[in-house]
């Protein structure tokens, strides 16, 4: 899995797996899957990005943001299901991590 950047659900219908497999598009265009795509995967959308953060010779990828830069235009149901979404993917990011169980385990030894 490597869409990783949270999206609002999307206004227009699917496009693209809409019947078959786990995973449905939400294109722009029918034809093209490009950057403005949206992916839904169980009951979750992505955007079609990466975000990676780059400091001197280390790297290392943003975690997922669901939530707007702004509330304006959004409902406080929108807003309150993106800051859920959002704290999920977090956690999902922190467990899957594979340093996880070895900085767990550094910690419960000390």
């Amino acid at each position: 899995t490597e869409l990783k950047v949270g999206a609002f659900a999307p206004r227009s219908e699917c496009t693209h797996s809409c019947n078959s497999g786990e995973v449905k598009a939400y294109a722009a265009s029918a034809d093209v899957i490009d950057e403005l795509t949206i992916f839904e995967y169980k009951g979750r959308f992505f955007k079609n990005m990466q975000s990676v953060v780059h400091v001197k010779d280390f790297s290392f990828r943003n975690p997922p943001a669901f939530m707007p830069q702004s509330s304006t235009g959004h409902s406080t149901r929108a807003m309150t299901r993106a800051a859920i979404a959002e704290v999920e993917s977090h956690i999902d990011q922190v467990f899957h991590h594979p340093n996880t169980p070895v900085n767990i385990g550094k910690k419960l030894i000390q």
